[in-house]
């Protein structure tokens, strides 16, 4: 795979209106994935170049019940990208088409959360975002020999993608005033993709499909955060990711594995008002072979295994602003 750098964003904002009512709103990408391979390579036939970016805004209100207890919940509205190409083998003919397919969507959903402190030292979080259904619609694009064009599947297109449920539970202990250690579990119903269809509004192509039947999974992390001066936290963690692909269904589109994440940061407190924030995050996928593989390579005649390694770099720097 060839190296690629992506550029994921946040923003957050909060506003208490009066003692106990809180507003916010959040910009950030909670789904995408982008992978590009040579062009001349092995498996071209399966996956070239495959990007797909969302962006969720998600206003939210929260409701303190007490000392002990708060509320929250919220609207998402969604939009989303995404880019799939790769070649297509013209046999009996030597030759080979190159299938660009793009579109565009947008979705909706809601999220709720539950907060409680039964001890100022002691916290436990709730969260829950439900699914988004994604509809796409866009064009597929076709390169190749005028002759053999027209039998190409192309035009415009439409799919459906439904991004799964997420549940979090996690608790907050904090021994002393400077240390603040956490550690939640993350359940993600990937099970709501199952299979990848796309239709084309000329009803002579038939639709493309690829069965995909995700498995639900689950993500535990650890962290701690010290405070080593009134301006300075130091913080660790680390992450384990379990994967949502059966390996008969691995394929380079994405190449998923369960992966390990060591993370490392610092917050410093420029001013009273302004802070800086910065962490990297080392992702390393376990290795991976695939020996049982129904990924259809060269329609019915190949069945695509292998071994996949993969590691990701994620460096993240934010400036938050008291008013």
């Amino acid at each position: 795979m060839e190296k690629k750098v992506f550029t994921p964003i946040n923003f957050y904002a909060t506003q208490q209106i009066t003692d106990n009512l809180f507003v916010g709103v959040s910009v950030n990408n909670q789904y995408g994935l982008g992978t590009y391979w040579p062009k001349n390579w092995v498996g071209r036939y399966l996956a070239v170049d495959t990007e797909i970016k969302t962006f969720f805004f998600t206003p939210v209100v929260a409701y303190k019940l007490g000392d002990k207890l708060s509320v929250s919940a919220g609207l998402t509205y969604a939009t989303g990208d995404i880019t799939i190409s790769r070649y297509a083998n013209l046999s009996p003919m030597d030759a080979e088409a190159y299938i660009s397919l793009h579109g565009t969507a947008h979705a909706y959903g809601v999220t709720a959360g539950i907060l409680y402190k039964p001890l100022k030292q002691l916290a436990f979080g709730l969260s829950y975002r439900s699914q988004a259904k994604f509809k796409f619609s866009g064009t597929a694009k076709v390169t190749a020999p005028a002759i053999l064009k027209a039998q190409i599947p192309h035009g415009n297109i439409s799919s459906n993608l439904t991004v799964p449920e997420n549940v979090t539970f996690g608790v907050a202990v904090m021994p002393t005033d400077k240390i603040n250690l956490t550690t939640d579990v993350q359940y993600i119903g990937w099970s709501s993709y199952n299979k990848l269809v796309v239709n084309f509004q000329n009803s002579q192509y038939p639709p493309l499909s690829s069965v995909k039947n995700y498995k639900n999974t689950f993500i535990l992390r650890i962290g701690g955060e010290y405070k080593y001066t009134d301006k300075l936290s130091i913080r660790l963690g680390f992450l384990r990711d379990f994967n949502p692909v059966y390996s008969m269904y691995v394929e380079p589109t994405l190449p998923d594995a369960n992966r390990s994440g060591y993370n490392i940061g610092f917050g410093y407190k420029i001013t009273n008002n302004f802070s800086l924030n910065v962490a990297y995050m080392f992702l390393r996928f376990d290795e991976r072979k695939i020996t049982d593989s129904r990924v259809d390579y060269t329609n019915g005649n190949a069945r695509f295994n292998g071994v996949y390694n993969s590691v990701a770099g994620l460096f993240a720097i934010d400036f938050s602003y008291n008013l």
